[in-house]
């Protein structure tokens, strides 16, 4: 009982903190750089569970990750691409 007690205080705590820091990094990011690592939040997750407190992630824990990510994942790179556009149309022909 007072194991489960501590897991789950402990938990609680990391997961605070983990909110804390990615909304404070909103203040000092444009939000279209951010959102995306706010997805990388299921891999910590997955990867602490495991390793802190013993859990073993199911196949649909995976599958549901994969389903969440992968539009986030998509739109930061088409942004990534445009960026990349702009700044050549700025820069000009290379001579």
């Amino acid at each position: 009982m007072r194991r489960s007690c501590r897991r789950w205080c402990r938990r609680r705590v990391i997961g605070g903190l983990a909110h804390i820091v990615l909304t404070s990094s909103y203040r000092y990011a444009p939000a279209s750089l951010v959102a995306p690592l706010d997805y990388t939040m299921m891999i910590w997750a997955f990867v602490f569970g495991y390793f802190l407190f013993d859990e073993i992630p199911t196949v649909y824990a995976f599958i549901g990750g994969a389903i969440i990510a992968a539009p986030a994942c998509s739109s930061w790179c088409a942004s990534v691409n445009w960026r990349c556009a702009a700044s050549a149309r700025l820069e000009g022909p290379k001579t």
